[in-house]
C-alpha cells in the first residue's frame, strides 16, 4: 500500500517535472502551461512522517498537524482532504488508492490557477496544495 501510494505523488510529480502540467485544459480553465522542474526529487517513504499522519487522522481534527516546526522531524509540508462515503463503505485497498488518487489529482489540478514565479506571502492562494506536491523539497 506505501508503495502505491508514494507511486501515486511520484507519478503527478513527473508530470509536473517532464512540463506537462497544462496540457489539456478542462471548460472554464485558462491553459496555462508551465515550465519542466529542474530539481524534481522522487519521494522516498518516511515511517515517521507516516505515523504523524496517522496520529493526526485519529485525533479527529481537520488541521495542520502542529509538530511540523519541531526541528526532530526536519522540514516537510502537509495537505489535507477528506471525503465521506457511505457508512456501508468496506475500504479496501482498492477503494483507499482510488481515493488517494481523487484527492492527489484536486491538489494537482491547482495548477489551472497557479502562475509560474514568485509566491505572494502572506495571501491564501487557491494553489497551495498545488505548489507542496510539486515541492523540490
Amino acid at each position: 500500500m506505501r508503495e502505491s501510494v508514494r507511486n501515486i505523488a511520484n507519478d503527478f510529480r513527473a508530470l509536473v517535472a517532464q512540463g506537462r502540467a497544462g496540457e489539456t485544459t478542462p471548460p472554464g480553465k485558462y491553459p496555462v502551461r508551465q515550465p519542466p522542474a529542474k530539481n524534481m526529487k522522487i519521494l522516498a517513504w518516511n515511517n515517521t512522517l507516516e505515523q504523524l499522519a496517522v496520529d493526526l487522522a485519529r485525533s479527529c481534527e481537520f488541521e495542520h498537524d502542529t509538530r511540523k516546526k519541531e526541528p526532530y522531524y526536519g522540514k516537510f509540508g502537509q495537505n489535507l482532504a477528506f471525503e465521506s462515503a457511505p457508512l456501508d463503505t468496506v475500504y479496501t485497498k482498492d477503494v483507499v488508492l482510488k481515493l488517494v488518487k481523487s484527492m492527489s489529482q484536486s491538489w494537482f489540478d491547482e495548477h489551472y490557477d497557479f502562475r509560474y514565479g514568485p509566491l505572494p506571502s502572506g495571501v491564501m492562494m487557491s494553489y497551495l496544495h498545488y505548489t507542496q506536491v510539486n515541492n523540490s523539497q
